[in-house]
């Protein structure tokens, strides 16, 4: 995650490695969370991924296309899940492998559907974006990756949380 220049912080969409959470967020009488949706989402899902950049040497621009063609994926290109592809522009690669190292973890972070959470809670200022939670809220757990947070300007507001995780299968 960075910050852009108006304060607002933006979070890249990978696939991350390491879901250890830091923070255990729950319902109930010894839990944070006040309120919490969850929502299934293929936004942000693709079976495809083309990498277009330009070459630093000046010749012709690289072209790379990489596409889940796992016959058991139910993402598959071209299967039940359809053809969806992602366009990728770099700016520039020095060859064919920076390309196809791109599109390859491009694939690998956008081949599932999405499971995000939308929670408020008591206000926890040690969490900020790309952070890992585990949440609980009425029966359903899961473990999300933070997109965003908003903290309270007052001592008795809440503090809301976008989170997201994938569904692999």
């Amino acid at each position: 995650w960075f910050t852009v220049g108006d304060g607002s912080f933006v979070v890249r969409r990978y696939a991350y490695e390491d879901t250890t959470p830091v923070v255990t967020l729950t319902d109930g009488p010894t839990g944070t969370l006040t309120s919490a949706s969850v929502n299934l989402t293929a936004d942000g899902a693709y079976n495809s991924v083309a990498v277009t950049a330009e070459r630093l040497d000046g010749g012709d621009p690289i072209l790379v296309i990489e596409r889940n063609i796992n016959a058991l994926s139910p993402y598959r290109y071209g299967g039940l899940f359809g053809r969806r592809v992602k366009k990728v522009r770099m700016q520039s690669a020095s060859g064919i492998a920076d390309a196809q190292r791109v599109a390859l973890s491009q694939l690998a972070a956008s081949t599932a559907l999405t499971r995000q959470w939308s929670m408020s809670c008591v206000p926890d200022y040690r969490l900020e974006p790309a952070d890992v939670a585990a949440v609980s809220w009425r029966g359903v757990s899961d473990v999300q990756i933070i997109d965003s947070i908003t903290y309270p300007l007052s001592p008795t507001g809440a503090m809301t949380i976008s989170a997201r995780s994938s569904i692999s299968s």
